[in-house]
């Protein structure tokens, strides 16, 4: 009988302890996928605005702050701006590369490492730079060209709103597609008040919403 008991707390002690460096394991496992290129997008790849819109898309306000977290952490963080932050930056990070094969732990790790190396303004940028934003734009810049036929850095508060909103549902928030609920997303993000300025969008291109 007492040889049983002392298997069982064996094997549980065994069992906590496997289960207390799992974590750090998947992290690990998971740095292996990443793409060996992770540096971020730099400052000048978007407009400040554009950045500061970024985070009160993502439910943030005052300034931006993301938390630093470790292989435990990103179990236990509570959701907040600063937590879809690091998420959103975790999956810009794998877009530097071809997706890997094993998607998860990679996610999981690309999360954790980029709240580790990269700061908030450079998990944002690098959110705006690498973002889908419909119609095959994959850069920022490239969608103010196609959307405004303007740069980056010359749109207004409500046009980098729109954008900016791209980046979290490129087909729900189409200024050409989805006129209505683009600029009523805008003007929520940006305020009413942005809205008002004279209407600069392109004309809808040919078979760009069949």
């Amino acid at each position: 009988m007492r040889l049983v008991a002392k298997w069982t707390v064996g094997i549980v002690i065994l069992l906590a302890f496997a289960a207390l460096l799992s974590p750090v394991a998947l992290y690990w496992y998971g740095l292996t996928l990443l793409p060996a290129d992770r540096d971020p997008a730099g400052p000048s790849a978007v407009p400040p605005m554009a950045r500061d819109l970024l985070w009160r898309e993502l439910g943030g306000h005052g300034s931006p702050a993301m938390p630093i977290l470790n292989p435990y952490t990103h179990f236990t963080q509570p959701s907040g701006p600063g937590m879809r932050l690091a998420v959103s930056a975790g999956r810009a990070l794998l877009k530097k590369a071809d997706a890997p094969r094993r998607w998860m732990p990679a996610f999981y790790s690309s999360v954790v490492w980029a709240s580790r190396n990269w700061s908030t303004e450079e998990a944002l940028s690098t959110i705006l730079a690498r973002a889908y934003y419909g119609h095959d734009l994959f850069r920022f810049d490239a969608a103010a060209q196609a959307y405004f036929g303007l740069p980056a850095s010359a749109l207004t508060r409500f046009e980098t709103a729109q954008l900016v909103a791209l980046t979290m549902s490129s087909s729900r928030y189409d200024p050409w597609c989805a006129n209505a609920a683009s600029r009523t997303h805008a003007s929520e993000l940006a305020g009413s008040e942005a809205s008002h300025s004279p209407p600069r969008l392109r004309p809808t291109p040919e078979g760009a919403c069949s």
